[in-house]
């Protein structure tokens, strides 16, 4: 482990020995063994279907891109994704001491955390390359290859991950791309009895209104990936909502 957070050496009695119940290897991670996930952070957290468990699954996914879609990337994108990956578990593996025991709640965060701006903009002292200076092609590879292991569009870890984009988002060599914009009426989203003004907005209608829209234009057998989410907008008000779209052919991609 080349970096990471340091702790106090006094975490325990002088002489008292400390009970490390997983292998030696989980607490200097190389970020080559992917499986360091579910050997190690996982054994350590029970946190079955909550956002921590997301979290570590879309980092599982993540890891796997080097071994499994190398050759998906330019020669920039395969050093950036195998130092990135690193830089991940090194940040995590300090939770794993018994001295440091997090919450469920908390190791989301730190999950979270790990991606940006850490790892993604400098995951490593050694190695400049940013997820910014990567070629566009390689980023969108990373999300959408990343989004189609996840399955559930509602992940937060997506979520962030198009966050990421959009913040080192540039103009050019987007061709394969197109954006669309959608505004909802309100009332057509509210629930049988529910009033517009009861409606609550929620990630999931993100995702059902792009699975419905995906269905009816038959996207997944035309090979079309698809991503959605709520726009940020000052026209938007109390009785419509505005939901993003951006999709690509899987084929330009690959």
């Amino acid at each position: 482990m080349s970096s990471g957070s340091v702790y106090d050496d006094c975490k325990c009695s002088p002489g008292e020995l400390m009970n490390l119940t997983l292998p030696s290897y989980c607490y200097s991670p190389t970020g080559s063994d992917c499986d360091w996930y579910e050997d190690c952070l996982e054994k350590q957290y029970s946190c079955e279907n909550t956002e921590a468990a997301d979290a570590i699954k879309f980092s599982k996914i993540f890891c796997d891109l080097y071994t499994d879609h190398f050759d998906k990337f330019s020669s920039i994108g395969e050093s950036w994704v195998d130092h990135a990956r690193r830089c991940m578990q090194v940040q995590l593996a300090p939770i794993l001491h018994p001295a440091n025991q997090q919450t469920c709640q908390s190791l989301k965060e730190m999950a979270l955390k790990s991606y940006f701006p850490s790892c993604y903009l400098k995951p490593s002292e050694n190695n400049s390359i940013s997820f910014c200076n990567l070629p566009m092609k390689d980023r969108w590879t990373v999300f959408w290859t990343v989004k189609g292991a996840m399955v559930d569009g509602k992940s937060t870890s997506i979520k962030w991950l198009f966050a990421i984009i959009a913040y080192c988002n540039t103009s050019h060599d987007q061709n394969h791309l197109r954006k669309f914009a959608f505004t909802f009426e309100r009332h057509h989203l509210s629930r049988r009895k529910r009033t517009p003004a009861q409606f609550n907005w929620t990630t999931q209608h993100e995702t059902e209104i792009g699975n419905t829209l995906a269905n009816s234009r038959m996207w997944k057998e035309k090979g079309v990936v698809w991503y959605a989410v709520a726009v940020q907008s000052q026209k938007n008000n109390d009785t419509n909502y505005e939901i993003g779209m951006v999709i690509a052919e899987q084929k330009m991609l690959i």
